[in-house]
């Protein structure tokens, strides 16, 4: 399975998210210290009084009946799971309406939608974390609502059927080229009427021709690719690909984005960089951003060049990122007032005036400064968690454990924020 590293790196008042390839040098030192404790869970995000067959403050989490289960949920994504050693499906009430961020961890081989249950109400992955899954078929068909943010890839592994697992998820849009789908045997009706982009659809095909997979039959019903053409040849003609239901159209793509990019500076903001290959009509781009993908504001516009066969720099500076983490997105529009939105990237920002925790190394006493934190947790160098922790006077207290390095865990109502120390 290809992975996705992450890694945190420190840069003046911030300390942000490093993703890719380039993170790699950092993971070598942090991974067993961060992966295990932020990584590890399958996060989703649900709107109760959508359609579905719980109530209008319910939701049901769908499972195969092929498959032994034995998983935990945190029902409010705050790092307490409620339930635990679940067996099949579950329903939890709320007892109000209102969109839910929950947690999966453990024995959980398959999620079953089937076009049924409770479909319309789910909204996003964010994360697929740690989990070991042994079919995707059907697992999110009829989906309308579901967007796929998450930064990084499941774990398909084990996995030989990725059948109808999007078919009718209208709203997903997302590039999967890095999905290693080395163990797949079929994937047919997998993307049929799904909402790819020409644009992401390219991507796909791109990055599966890279993998050299041989023989799989995809659905993808509905689709339009582009730029790329010779990939989807490449599969069909030289690693016997079937491709089924889509088509080539270059004439309704307003723009050939090729790169978009955000990263924090040094004066603390959040420099937006994309680039595109060429443009029709373009009257410009909106550039909006969010603290959860559901909610966007509009921070700044940067007018088009109409129409132009050359490659064009665009830049926008974020002077006001929010703590946490920033989401950024591009709506392009036309003069005809169509528009399209690219893939969605995201910038890790917590400023250290926010929560401090000193001195370090320690002896084992640590100061603690900052508001509204919940709850404090301590992790030895491998992940295990090893001490709760009581924010007493503004300290806390970790004396009795051995000389070491640790982590540091420190709970908010919005975040949770990881502090290394070293422990004398």
């Amino acid at each position: 399975m290809k992975n996705l590293f992450y890694a945190f790196k420190s840069s003046g008042n911030h300390l942000f998210l490093l993703t890719g390839k380039n993170s790699m040098v950092y993971c070598l030192f942090l991974c067993l210290l961060a992966t295990p404790i932020y990584n590890q869970a399958f996060i989703t995000t649900w709107q109760t009084s959508f359609p579905g067959s719980s109530g209008p403050t319910s939701i049901s989490i769908p499972t195969h009946p092929g498959y032994e289960y034995d998983y935990d949920v945190d029902w409010n994504n705050d790092g307490s799971y409620e339930d635990l050693n679940i067996t099949g499906d579950i329903t939890h009430d709320y007892r109000k309406t209102g969109v839910f961020t929950i947690r999966i961890r453990g024995k959980f081989p398959a999620i079953f939608f089937n076009n049924s249950g409770d479909k319309q109400k789910i909204l996003s992955i964010e994360q697929w974390g740690y989990i070991e899954w042994a079919t995707m078929t059907n697992a999110f068909y009829g989906a309308s609502n579901l967007r796929l943010i998450a930064h990084d890839s499941p774990d398909l592994s084990r996995v030989s059927s990725l059948i109808n697992m999007f078919r009718e998820a209208t709203s997903l849009n997302s590039d999967l080229s890095l999905w290693d789908v080395s163990n797949i045997i079929t994937m047919q009706g997998m993307l049929t009427n799904t909402g790819l982009s020409i644009s992401n659809y390219d991507k796909t095909l791109i990055g599966w021709a890279s993998q050299g997979i041989t023989g799989l039959e995809l659905g993808a019903h509905n689709l339009l690719f582009c730029q790329g053409d010779a990939a989807r040849n490449y599969l069909v003609s030289n690693l016997g690909w079937n491709i089924q239901g889509d088509s080539y159209d270059c004439s309704s793509l307003p723009i050939i984005l090729l790169t978009f990019s955000t990263r924090l500076t040094k004066d603390d903001e959040v420099l937006l960089k994309w680039e595109t290959a060429s443009e029709v009509n373009n009257m410009g781009f909106e550039v909006k951003r969010s603290s959860d993908c559901k909610c966007w504001d509009v921070i700044g516009y940067v007018e088009g060049y109409g129409t132009k066969d050359l490659n064009s720099h665009y830049t926008l500076v974020d002077e006001n990122p929010s703590p946490g983490v920033n989401y950024y997105v591009l709506r392009q529009i036309d003069r005809n007032g169509d528009d399209t939105y690219s893939d969605i990237r995201s910038v890790h920002v917590v400023m250290d005036d926010q929560i401090k925790i000193y001195p370090n190394p320690t002896g084992g006493i640590l100061q603690v400064m900052g508001k509204d934190i919940n709850e404090i947790t301590v992790f030895d160098r491998t992940g295990h968690h090893v001490k709760n922790c009581k924010l007493t006077d503004s300290y806390i207290d970790i004396s009795e454990l051995p000389v070491g390095i640790y982590i540091i865990a420190i709970h908010t109502s919005h975040m949770v924020l990881y502090k290394r120390i070293v422990k004398n």
